[in-house]
C-alpha cells in the first residue's frame, strides 16, 4: 500500500488529502473519533483552536506520516524547499562545527521522523535512538543509511545498554538523534507538564552535558495544507559557564519543556495521538502548584 502511495508526488497527494480531510463530510466519516479527542484536548489546555483544521493536521502527522516522510524524501531540492521550511540551521551548523559530537533532541510532534533523514543527508554519519529502524522499514530512499540504535525489551531502566552505545557515538564526534519525550522506559526526571505529571528521559542529555557535547533541540510542525516547518534551537543558550553539570541539566530540561509546551499550546493538532491520549488520561496536578514546566517537581534518580 505504502509502496504504491509513495509513487504519488507530494504536492498532488497532500492537496488531495487536504481537500478530503477539510471537507465536512470527510471530517464526519474519517476523523470523527479524532475530533472528539482533539476537542477534549483543546478544552483541557484552555486554548482557542479550530477542531476542523486541527483534525486535518493530526491525520497528516499521525496516520499519513509514513507517506508524508516517504513522499517528501522523493522530492527534488526545489520541490522539497517548496514544502519544507527550515529555521535555525546556523545554530545547528555552529554546534556541529565544535567537533565534539552532537545530540539532537526531538519530540513526538509534527513530522519528527523526517529529521534523522535530513541530518544524514547533511552530514552522512547519523545515528537515531528509536524503537525500530523506522525510515528503512517505511522504504524511505536513503533511510537505511541512518544507523538505528533500537530500543527493545523490558526490564531495563530506559535501555542502559543502548544509552551507553549512543554515548559512544557522541564520543566519536558523530551525530545522535533521539526523541526525549517518549512514553516508554522507566526512570528520568518528573516534571509538571501543562498541569499533568510527566517523566522525561534525560540520561543521554546528561551524558552529553558531562562530556561537553552540544545539544540542539528540534521542533517540527505540519499545517493543514501539508507545509512543514522545522526549527532548530539551542536549549543551553544563555547558560552561565559557572553552572555545574546538574544545574546545566536542569536549565536544559526547563528550556526543552518550555518550547514543547509552547508547541502543544499553539498547535494541539500536531501532537502524536498516543501522547494526546496519555495526557488526557494523566492525573492533573492541583492548580496551586501551577502548570509551567519551570515549577519543578521532585526529581527521582535518573539514568
Amino acid at each position: 500500500m505504502l509502496e504504491t502511495a509513495s509513487k504519488v508526488p507530494y504536492g498532488q497527494g497532500v492537496r488531495a488529502l487536504s481537500l478530503l480531510l477539510n471537507n465536512p463530510l470527510g471530517q464526519r466519516l474519517l476523523v470523527r473519533k479524532r475530533r472528539f479527542y482533539l476537542a477534549r484536548m483543546i478544552h483541557a489546555l484552555g486554548v482557542s483552536a479550530g477542531v476542523d483544521q486541527a483534525a486535518t493536521r493530526n491525520v497528516l502527522c499521525n496516520d499519513a506520516l509514513p507517506w508524508v516522510v516517504n513522499a517528501l524524501s522523493r522530492c527534488d531540492e526545489a520541490g522539497f524547499r517548496r514544502w519544507v521550511t527550515v529555521e535555525g540551521e546556523p545554530v545547528l551548523d555552529a554546534a556541529k562545527a565544535q567537533d565534539k559530537g552532537l545530540l539532537v533532541v526531538n519530540c513526538h510532534s509534527g513530522v519528527s521522523r523526517l529529521v534523522p533523514l535530513l541530518l544524514m543527508l547533511k552530514w552522512g554519519d547519523v545515528y537515531a535512538m528509536e524503537p525500530e529502524a523506522w525510515l528503512s522499514r517505511m522504504g524511505v530512499p536513503g533511510g537505511a543509511q541512518v544507523h538505528s540504535i533500537t530500543m527493545r525489551g523490558d526490564g531495563e531502566k530506559f535501555w542502559l545498554r543502548q544509552i551507553f552505545q549512543a554515548n559512544r557515538v557522541m564520543a566519536e564526534k558523530k551525530t545522535m538523534h533521539v526523541a526525549m519525550d517518549g512514553l516508554q522506559g522507566t526512570g528520568g526526571k518528573e516534571r509538571n507538564f501543562l498541569g499533568r505529571k510527566r517523566v522525561f528521559h534525560v540520561g543521554l542529555a546528561q551524558m552529553a552535558i558531562a562530556r561537553g557535547t552540544p545539544i540542539i533541540q528540534v521542533l517540527t510542525r505540519i499545517d493543514e495544507t501539508g507545509r512543514v516547518s522545522i526549527r532548530y534551537r539551542d536549549p543551553l543558550a544563555g547558560a552561565g559557564a559557572d553552572l555545574n553539570e546538574e544545574a546545566r541539566l536542569g536549565y536544559f530540561l526547563d528550556n526543552y519543556l518550555s518550547a514543547l509546551e509552547a508547541l502543544w499550546l499553539e498547535d494541539p493538532g500536531n501532537i502524536a495521538v498516543r501522547h494526546l491520549r496519555h495526557y488526557l488520561t494523566s492525573e492533573p496536578i492541583p492548580p496551586e502548584k501551577g502548570i509551567a514546566s519551570k515549577n519543578r517537581e521532585e526529581e527521582p534518580e535518573n539514568v
